[in-house]
């Protein structure tokens, strides 16, 4: 979709397979001599993908997926339609498969929105502009149609609202409002830059699974929350730190692992506690950004949640 490859940065390669096709897909990467980072067992039970594999060289990183979403996530994209509407395409002569293009819309958006809850900046709204530049009614239909059917129409809305801010990009008439994008009017509020200032910089480094805790309910929930996902237990921690299961180093990553949670984000929290616009804004935006697309607060909260 750009007109010049180099146009468009990345900074890994994914793959989809199927599920019972996994481990022929990577085999296959390993006679190419690509094998996975870090300990496989504990993403074939709790990830959506295999831990990033390269080769020594490590010019390039590949993720293995057998599905495209995390299912403990706002929204969802069942495998299964993916490949009954997936489509044939040639690279070098040979025959592979893509998404079709409004499912390719649906992964950008959920990509961009749910998984990284807005973090990308402008590649994927450059993405969506190309993607869909040359859509008709019939398209952007079909889109509203899933994005209803997998929950994801403010993800999407929310997406598409910033593609018309950013690139003055023209949408039909009504579709933000169908798909519920907070605040349809582009004229209103500074919503896009709130959002794409990460563009600038970045910024104050903002921890997800602190953000998804917060929106647990009770402080017991919030606290088991934060715990599960800190300590996942021996085969997440081998996941994380590459340390085999059963070596007796296992047992010193609890150790290690809130050090190096607080080096990442105990600066930018305190900050946030202690007033600091900035880092405030940072934590704020992925909060009111978590708890909006779970449908959690309306569009009067993002007024106070800009300018708090």
């Amino acid at each position: 979709h750009y007109p010049e490859p180099a146009l468009r940065i990345f900074g890994d390669l994914d793959l989809l397979v199927p599920r019972d096709g996994l481990g022929l897909a990577e085999a296959a990467l390993n006679g190419l001599g690509y094998f996975c980072t870090k300990p496989r067992e504990w993403a074939l039970d709790h990830h959506f993908h295999l831990p990033p594999m390269a080769s020594e060289d490590a010019t390039l990183t590949v993720d293995l997926h057998w599905r495209l979403d995390d299912p403990e996530r706002a929204g969802c994209l069942p495998t299964a339609d993916l490949w009954a509407r997936s489509e044939t395409w040639w690279i070098q002569g040979r025959r592979t498969a893509r998404l079709n293009d409004v499912d390719q819309v649906l992964h950008v958006c959920r990509h961009a929105m749910v998984q990284h809850l807005g973090r990308l900046g402008l590649l994927p709204v450059c993405d969506l502009a190309l993607l869909t530049r040359s859509w008709v009614v019939a398209e952007w239909r079909a889109l509203v149609q899933r994005a209803e059917e997998y929950g994801l129409q403010r993800a999407v809305g929310f997406a598409l609202l910033l593609v018309q801010r950013a690139l003055g990009m023209e949408l039909p008439e009504g579709l933000l409002a169908e798909l519920g994008s907070p605040r349809g009017d582009p004229e209103s509020s500074d919503l896009t830059k709130w959002f794409l200032a990460l563009d600038a910089g970045p910024g104050a480094p903002v921890s997800a699974q602190a953000v998804r805790a917060w929106r647990q309910g009770s402080l017991p929930k919030r606290v088991s929350y934060l715990l599960r996902h800190m300590f996942p237990g021996r085969k997440g921690m081998s996941a994380l730190y590459g340390v085999p299961i059963d070596s007796p180093q296992i047992w010193l990553t609890y150790l290690r692992r809130p050090v190096d949670l607080f080096q990442r984000y105990g600066g930018s929290a305190a900050d946030a506690l202690r007033g600091d616009p900035g880092a405030r804004a940072a934590w704020g935006r992925e909060a009111w950004l978590e708890r909006w697309l779970s449908e959690e607060v309306g569009e009067r909260e993002l007024e106070t949640s800009t300018t708090g």
